[in-house]
C-alpha cells in the first residue's frame, strides 16, 4: 500500500502529453464517427438516394472486421514510404514526398472514427427512422428554411440520441487498444491505452503499479 506509484506517474513530464494526446484522439474520432453516422442516417432514412440499401450495409461493415486488420489497411493504404495511395498521389501530380502520413494523431482519429461508425449508426440511425415528419412540414409551414428546421427541430428532437452515440463512442475511443499501438505507437504518439502496454511491456520487470496508476485516469 503506496501512493509512489501516482506520484511518479502523475508528476512524469511525459504523462500530460500522453493525457493531451488522449483528449485529442478520443474527442476527434468521437465526433468523426457521430458525425459521419448522423449524416449516413440521414442519408439512409430521409433521402431518397439510389443504391440505399447499400449505404446501410456500408454504415456497419467496419463492425465486421477485426480492428487490428482495419488499422493495419489503412496502414498499407497510407503509410510514408510505400503506402498504395501515397505511391498513386506521387506519380499523379510528381510529389516527391508522400503527402499523407497514417503515423499521425489525425491518421489514429480517422481510423479509430470509421471503427466506432457502426456503433453510433446503430443508436441514432432508428432515432432517426421514428423521427415524426409532421414536426419539420410544420417547420416549412411556418416560414422556416431547410437550415434553419434541421437546427431548431430536428437535431434538438435526436439530441438524446446523439448525445447517447457520442458517449458510447468516448468510452470505446478510450479503450481502444488497436489503433493506438498499430498507428501510433510507430509514430510515437502515446495514448493512455498504449502508455499502460509500455508500462507493463517495456523494463527488466513488468511494473504492474504503474500500469494500475495510469488505468486510474482511464476509469
Amino acid at each position: 500500500f503506496t501512493l509512489s506509484k501516482y506520484i511518479g506517474v502523475y508528476t512524469d513530464p511525459q504523462f500530460l502529453s500522453v493525457l493531451g494526446n488522449t483528449v485529442i484522439f478520443v474527442l476527434g474520432s468521437a465526433l468523426l464517427a457521430t458525425g459521419l453516422a448522423l449524416f449516413l442516417s440521414y442519408l439512409n432514412n430521409r433521402t431518397d438516394i439510389p443504391f440505399k440499401f447499400l449505404f446501410k450495409v456500408i454504415s456497419i461493415i467496419p463492425m465486421m472486421i477485426p480492428h487490428v486488420l482495419f488499422s493495419v489497411s489503412w496502414v498499407l493504404l497510407l503509410n510514408p514510404s510505400n503506402g498504395i495511395l501515397n505511391l498513386i498521389l506521387k506519380q499523379v501530380f510528381f510529389l516527391e514526398n508522400s503527402p499523407l502520413d497514417i503515423y499521425s494523431i489525425w491518421g489514429m482519429i480517422l481510423v479509430e472514427g470509421l471503427l466506432d461508425l457502426p456503433i453510433a449508426y446503430l443508436i441514432i440511425a432508428p432515432a432517426m427512422a421514428s423521427f415524426d415528419v409532421a414536426l419539420e412540414e410544420s417547420s416549412r409551414v411556418c416560414g422556416a428554411d431547410n437550415s434553419r428546421t434541421l437546427f431548431r427541430i430536428t437535431l434538438p428532437v435526436l439530441r438524446p440520441a446523439i448525445l447517447a452515440a457520442f458517449i458510447l463512442c468516448i468510452v470505446r475511443c478510450i479503450a481502444s487498444f488497436a489503433v493506438p499501438s498499430v498507428i501510433g505507437m510507430p509514430g510515437r504518439i502515446y495514448v493512455l491505452s498504449t502508455y499502460i502496454y509500455q508500462a507493463v511491456s517495456t523494463g527488466f520487470a513488468a511494473d504492474y503499479g504503474r500500469a494500475a496508476a495510469i488505468g486510474m485516469s482511464v476509469l
